[in-house]
């Protein structure tokens, strides 16, 4: 049964391994381990690959829109998912999974382009979050019951110990590093929430006292000026996630796993 939750989920596919390749100006592309890709026909999804990113395994499946947002049969993938990844000795770690409805291998692998963006599992929550249309954007499903995480009596560490580092490289000036605790985070934005980055950026721009400004595009949001550096012919504001170049708004980068978000402004090329 799909479950309704209260925030919008955002979108989880910007976070990239250290390790990369580029696929033109705007997109850096995972590395995929060699051998880690499979297609299986029942259910019917393709594996393309599994990169490790801060000692989790990232994988990136493709299939059809309804069999994701099935309970039953996206839990036969994420349990074949996680069977192929146990038959790679070197990869030991947590498993994540990004769910997306379509592929273009260019350039081919280990560089590919993916689009049609349909939900994330994350085996510490076990469960997956959907994306896709209006009826599922935000909603939920329980993962594999084998997959259960084991009870434990240890207490989960409080969010106030999660901090992460925002630096803004302004033209002509030394780079400024914003550390922004979670405690902090939320008296700034008034907000308990940290599903994507703009949290920690409008946290760590106020502790700073910098001015900023946000453009909309439809619900898309970008920085469109900060400390009166403006985007326009010269240039424009630029980010990067774990010192990768991100390809999302700032609204629809997930905040999982980021340790630095750093903002340059990257000057038109010469015409």
């Amino acid at each position: 049964m799909i479950k309704q939750a209260s925030i919008a989920i955002a979108a989880v596919a910007g976070l990239l391994g250290p390790a990369s390749a580029q696929a033109g100006p705007e997109f850096t592309l995972p590395v995929l381990r060699a051998g880690s890709a499979f297609e299986s026909s029942a259910p019917k999804y393709q594996l393309v690959g599994i990169g490790v990113f801060d000692n989790d395994c990232t994988a990136w499946v493709v299939a059809d829109a309804k069999s994701v947002f099935d309970q039953a049969t996206v839990n036969k993938i994420v349990l074949g998912v996680n069977q192929r990844l146990r038959l790679i000795p070197e990869l030991s770690c947590p498993l994540s999974i990004m769910f997306y409805g379509a592929v273009r291998q260019e350039p081919q692998f280990p560089a590919f382009a993916l689009m049609d963006y349909l939900g994330g599992y994350y085996a510490k929550e076990n469960r997956i979050n959907f994306m896709g249309d209006e009826k599922t954007y935000g909603s939920w499903v329980d993962g594999p019951s084998e997959l259960r995480p084991q009870s434990s009596t240890a207490a989960e560490p409080p969010p106030a110990v999660h901090a992460v580092q925002v630096s803004v490289m302004l033209p002509g000036r030394d780079p400024l590093d914003i550390l922004v605790s979670y405690d902090e985070a939320t008296k700034l934005t008034g907000e308990k929430l940290e599903y994507s980055i703009d949290f920690w950026i409008r946290a760590a721009f106020a502790k700073a006292g910098l001015e900023y400004s946000i453009g909309k595009t439809g619900a898309a949001h970008e920085i469109t000026a900060i400390n009166s550096v403006r985007n326009g012919e010269a240039g424009r504001w630029v980010y990067f996630v774990n010192d990768i170049r991100s390809p999302y708004h700032i609204d629809s980068q997930s905040s999982e796993s980021v340790k630095t978000i750093r903002f340059a402004y990257q000057k038109a090329a010469p015409r």
